[in-house]
């Protein structure tokens, strides 16, 4: 579908069709990654985990997180309750 689209436009279509040319890009790009996500889940559902459980302190971990810039504060949704603390919503 890509290759295929991506020869269409290069037959100078009107500019219609070439939105929805890109349309069709844009959406087989979104399904390729799609796919490859469920078939990493897949892969990933047949493997064995092994946990081991242990104390730890959790503000080491979640300091190595946020030093890591893997996460973006501001994109994540906070509240402030009556006390003035601040509590994250991680769903």
């Amino acid at each position: 579908i890509k290759w295929a689209s991506e020869n269409l436009l290069t037959l100078k279509p009107n500019a219609e069709q070439s939105e929805q040319l890109e349309y069709i890009k844009t959406a087989n790009t979104k399904l390729v990654e799609l796919t490859n996500l469920l078939v990493g889940v897949s892969e990933a559902e047949r493997s064995d985990f092994d946990y081991r459980m242990e104390k730890c302190d959790i503000s080491v971990s979640v300091e190595e997180v946020i030093a890591s810039d893997e996460i973006e504060l501001e994109d994540i949704p906070t509240d402030t309750n009556d006390d003035g603390q601040i509590t994250l919503s991680l769903e």
